[in-house]
């Protein structure tokens, strides 16, 4: 066994298409056991931490890996990624839901309603893009975060169509409804996703480093020096921003598909705050760095979940000092270590 370790070890290396490989097998392994019906058990605290996982990190994750295209590759800075995480979900809901409690959506298959969330997303991404991608600096990342705001006010106020502040139920869980029971449910989507979230990894990584990478890191490091060189700086802006959008659109479908509807509390600016610290802290330009920055703040967020009980301060409070601690965070990082804790001061143009 030992020997079996030691030549894996020896033969794996950091190449995106081993990532590839390993999350496709990861995938298909957990499909072919969901189909086969055998039953898991365990405590019932895990089935919670999967839950969260699956949203706060795995879900979040692939977002991040979007966001992190966008803004640690080609400086574009995206305020509202929550707007096409929301956009995914909801075009699942239009297009699968089977409510009978608000007769919205069309029942249609989930795979339709994936594609569709690709297709939408991809369509306001590349409109969106062609009006504000000229834009820099805090003046893209006002527009983002408005165009988020505005829809997250829109599914608020529009009942008739987005279900209001009520969301659209009846989206069919996919896991769910071939699983046993919640305990198989959740350990199949936390293991299919997990898959999902390192193909992506793979994806990015192998894009990143890619020509079209390096082209992207030489606009965010100097935008007159590649223009220079003659390569089309708001072609492959509009590429990067399609890219990464679609990315969060996927994440926001499989939130619909995994919780079985969506709602405007789905969708606040929380999920922006959370994406951005992640990355900010792992290191903007480095994917392993940004997914390990989320994985400390999911944690940090599962872990003290509870631990209001032992404090003696009322819940309100507590969430308050939740918060105050993830700033402290930032900020200890932001003074002593800006590039984050896998960034590369060099690439990223900050001092260590």
């Amino acid at each position: 066994m030992n020997e079996f370790v030691t030549k894996i070890s020896q033969t794996w290396d950091e190449s995106p298409l081993n990532y590839l490989r390993l999350g496709i097998l990861i995938t298909v392994l957990s499909v072919v056991f969901l189909l086969s019906g055998i039953p898991v058990t365990y405590p019932g605290w895990i089935l919670l931490v999967f839950n969260v996982l699956i949203v706060n990190f795995v879900l979040y994750g692939i977002l991040l890996l979007g966001l992190n295209l966008q803004y640690g590759y080609a400086g574009i800075v995206n305020f509202g990624p929550v707007l096409f995480f929301a956009l995914g979900a909801y075009t699942v809901a239009l297009v699968s839901a089977e409510s009978t409690f608000t007769d919205i959506g069309m029942g249609l298959p989930w795979y339709v309603g994936v594609a569709a969330a690709i297709v939408v997303t991809l369509v306001v991404a590349f409109i969106l893009s062609l009006s504000t991608i000229q834009l820099r600096g805090d003046y893209l990342a006002v527009v983002t975060l408005a165009g988020a705001e505005i829809f997250h006010q829109m599914t608020m106020g529009l009942s008739a169509t987005l279900g209001g502040s009520q969301g659209i139920p009846g989206i069919p869980r996919i896991f769910h409804e071939i699983a046993p029971d919640a305990f198989t449910a959740g350990f199949a989507a936390f293991s299919a996703l997990s898959g999902l979230l390192i193909v992506s990894y793979a994806v990015m990584q192998r894009l990143g480093e890619s020509p079209f990478g390096r082209i992207l890191r030489g606009i965010r490091d100097d935008e007159t020096a590649v223009e220079f060189l003659g390569k089309d700086i708001f072609s492959y802006k509009v590429k990067t921003f399609l890219i990464g959008s679609v990315l969060m659109g996927v994440a926001g479908a499989f939130l619909g598909l995994i919780n079985g509807g969506v709602s405007p509390g789905f969708i606040t600016i929380d999920v922006t705050v959370l994406v951005w610290v992640g990355m900010l802290i792992g290191g903007a330009g480095s994917n392993k760095g940004a997914l390990v920055g989320l994985l400390i703040i999911s944690s940090f967020q599962l872990f003290t979940r509870f631990a209001n009980q032992s404090v003696p301060v009322d819940s309100q409070t507590f969430a308050s000092l939740r918060l105050m601690a993830v700033g402290l965070l930032m900020i200890l990082i932001i003074v002593y270590r800006p590039q984050g804790i896998f960034g590369d001061p060099e690439k990223l143009n900050v001092e260590a």
